[in-house]
């Protein structure tokens, strides 16, 4: 999962660290979580998103992020953006929807959303 961003082996580590722990936001990512557009969107998807009991497929996590978006009346790419700086503390990392699928069956997907709109 790591492989496709990762440049040099040192990144391996930087990449793996949000699996762990749960992520300091970089500056990039700070400004986007500070975007009132942003916000609105995790506001939305944060309403919409599955009990951790529930299956998170690929699909689903698609018709999630299209529907935060219309929600929040952004593009879905905003949507996508925000996810990935809420759950990685960053712009740049692995795949947004197959880290999803792995922070969402232990509730974590949830945690860092919460946190990111301020409702933790």
């Amino acid at each position: 999962m790591l492989g496709t961003s990762i440049t040099v082996l040192a990144d391996g580590v930087t990449q793996a660290e949000p699996f762990f722990a749960p992520p300091v936001p970089d500056a990039k990512a700070s400004e986007v979580l500070a975007n009132a557009e942003a916000r609105a969107c995790l506001a939305a998807l944060k309403d919409q998103l599955p009990d951790k009991s529930e299956d998170l497929s690929e699909a689903r996590a698609q018709e999630l992020l299209a529907a935060a978006a219309a929600a929040a009346g952004v593009k879905k790419g905003v949507a996508m953006k925000s996810l990935r700086a809420a759950l990685l503390g960053s712009l740049q990392g692995p795949d947004l929807v197959a880290t999803w699928q792995l922070l969402h069956p232990i509730g974590e997907d949830r945690r860092r959303v919460e946190r990111a709109v301020g409702t933790d």
